[in-house]
């Protein structure tokens, strides 16, 4: 019977709830959407930075964020 070569997890030896990314190797860029709507209004934007969502937490409008990247730990 074949042995079974064991890996060394990226994640061992972390904090536990440290962010890491364990897929395969990417490169594209992140994108940060911010969605802000309300019944009557819709406003959509491209973030550059994750600050520029900080204004929105306490909006009273509905607001969604989407990151499309989040092979970047950094960032997330």
């Amino acid at each position: 019977m074949a042995k079974r070569i064991h890996r060394a997890s990226k994640k061992l030896g972390l904090k536990p709830g440290s962010v890491i990314y364990v897929g395969k190797d990417r490169t594209e860029e992140v994108h940060i959407d911010i969605i802000d709507y309300t019944d009557f209004d819709y406003n959509e934007k491209r973030a550059a930075t994750v600050e520029e969502c900080f204004p929105y937490k306490d909006s009273s409008t509905m607001t969604w964020i989407n990151v499309d990247g989040i092979h970047n730990t950094e960032l997330v």
